[in-house]
């Protein structure tokens, strides 16, 4: 059975105290500021009164000004980067959506609409991101064409394309990225390389074009060859065993390759090392689903259990999540291990955000109900009784409201699919 682990290790612990102080810290910052401009705003309202009559009177431009406070919209941002790695998501959009609301009033500056498309990035408005950085782009050092302030525009678009799928998009402005960058900042080099090998890698895929993939592993490489520290490395690393691990489903030699990639990623890396064991376990997984060797499915539980030594709450249900994928695939060779792999996604569903779970509201639950029942649904090859759980899963997955444009709308659409095929089918 799975083992049980304690998410309140030291590391992780201390982690997420970190990111509480950070919460509090800048949430001081921005309610001082609002507590200064209330107070101003009282006494320009009180002035305007008393002091002035007509229509027009000077203390209306200040009120103006003191009503939309100059909060810095660093501010804003590492508040929701912090929200967001304690899983608090709620929060952290509603500090993106604030962003957006002030910057559409006030943007002039390249840094402002750079801010700007970084909050729609955040809340899915892919387009309104795209065109919010190419304003950027519009401003940086108007006359000089790709100018070093264009990369992180550039890589902002990227991300944007890659969200649409518009992977030939994204490839392009990315390269861009990288010329402009590669000689001034190698380690943003090395990052946009590791994007743009993750856009070629789902291109690869979607396409199913194995050149694709291989295009992947060579921007990996190049990255690599620049003068980076070894996290960053560790992570190109990672990047070239995934796309080693798709490869390998055309070519099955290259799975040897991708497990040699995320034991040097593995090797390298000693800051975050649980997305290096997550990549491991993925890469036995699939090699074990390919060769239908049960030993492939142990290596890749082992490294899922390694991943979760070293996740924080926010990560860990991922980590379940693809542990259920292992035990499932499993499960098809040693019907023994149906139970793990619904205990797995168990796992994700309590570790999702707990409050929505409780509550039924968390989308991200809607993919783990949905994987329950397809284990149900295979399970029920050996035991009948257990058809009457797939509806059930599938009718827990549908009961959890989603906004069509949610990034985990499709997992809705496969449970619909799937009751609406098996009420059919009776």
């Amino acid at each position: 059975m799975i083992y049980e682990y304690s998410f309140l290790e030291h590391n992780t612990a201390e982690r997420l105290r970190y990111y509480k102080l950070i919460v509090d810290f800048y949430s001081s910052l921005i309610d001082d500021i609002k507590q200064k401009a209330n107070t101003d705003f009282e006494g320009c309202e009180w002035i305007s009164k008393n002091l002035y009559s007509g229509e027009k009177r000077p203390y209306d431009y200040l009120r103006d000004y003191v009503r939309e406070p100059a909060i810095p919209s660093f501010y804003y941002r590492q508040r929701r980067l912090a929200l967001h790695k304690l899983n608090e998501l709620e929060d952290a959009r509603a500090d993106a959506q604030l962003e957006i609301e002030r910057l559409k009033r006030s943007a002039q500056t390249a840094a402002d609409y750079y801010n700007l498309g970084l909050s729609y990035l955040y809340i899915g408005e892919y387009q309104a991101a795209i065109d919010s950085f190419q304003q950027a782009i519009d401003r940086d050092n108007p006359g000089i064409p790709d100018d070093i302030a264009d990369a992180t525009d550039y890589f902002g678009q990227g991300l944007a394309y890659k969200e649409l799928r518009s992977y030939a998009q994204a490839a392009q402005v990315l390269t861009r990225a990288i010329e402009i960058q590669s000689n001034a900042d190698p380690i943003a080099a090395s990052q946009y390389y590791n994007m743009l090998a993750t856009v070629y890698r789902l291109w690869g895929i979607e396409a199913g074009d194995p050149t694709k993939i291989q295009s992947a592993v060579v921007a990996d490489q190049m990255a690599i060859k620049l003068p980076t520290p070894n996290s960053a490395k560790a992570s190109n690393w990672r990047g070239i065993g995934l796309s080693y691990l798709e490869w390998a489903k055309y070519d099955p030699r290259h799975y040897p390759d991708a497990i040699e990639a995320c034991k040097k990623a593995i090797a390298l890396d000693d800051l975050d090392n649980s997305e290096n064991w997550l990549c491991l376990g993925k890469v036995f997984s699939g090699w074990g689903v390919a060769s239908k060797d049960i030993t492939k499915f142990q290596s890749a539980i082992d490294a899922y259990l390694q991943a979760l030594k070293l996740s924080s709450p926010n990560s860990a249900a991922g980590v379940w999540f693809n542990m259920g994928i292992a035990y499932l695939e499993w499960s098809k060779l040693d019907s023994s291990r149906f139970p793990d792999a619904v205990d797995a996604y168990m796992k994700a569903i309590h570790l999702d955000n707990p409050e929505m779970t409780e509550n039924n509201q968390d989308p991200r639950d809607i993919a783990d109900w949905y994987m329950i029942a397809i284990i149900y649904w295979e399970w029920a090859k050996v035991d009948q009784s257990k058809h009457v759980l797939v509806l059930e899963s599938l009718e827990k997955a549908l009961a959890i409201p989603i906004d069509p444009n949610d990034g985990d709308y499709h997992w809705h659409e496969k449970a619909w699919k799937l009751r609406d095929e098996l009420r059919g089918s009776k």
